[in-house]
């Protein structure tokens, strides 16, 4: 925890914005993680991390011209944007504290 801490003191708050300000996309949470693409997705599928998706459409989305309904070509998927405050919400519930922290001797 102290490691990406630091990581985040070197990269981000040295601009003096709050992490609720700070917006990052899939590939600086991938670096700051240090996880693949594909559990990237796995987390947002399952909710586990905030994110926000941009320029998706619906899967029935159509628009309707000359009495036809047409989907419409060439349209592409959207990124996905996060916050830094998201991101260390995320590390903080994943957080397992040691034993010897939990034990009064």
């Amino acid at each position: 925890m102290k490691i990406f801490l630091q990581d985040l003191e070197e990269r981000f708050l040295r601009s003096h914005l709050p992490p609720d300000k700070i917006i990052l996309d899939d590939y600086d949470v991938m670096k700051m993680l240090k996880i693949s693409k594909r559990k990237l997705a796995d987390m947002r599928a399952k909710r586990q991390i905030k994110f926000n998706p941009t320029g998706k459409k619906p899967a029935e989305f159509k628009a309707f011209l000359n009495g036809k309904n047409f989907i419409v070509k060439g349209s592409r998927g959207g990124k996905n944007y996060y916050t830094l405050q998201g991101v260390m919400d995320y590390v903080e519930s994943i957080t397992v504290n040691p034993l010897s922290n939990q034990v009064n001797l």
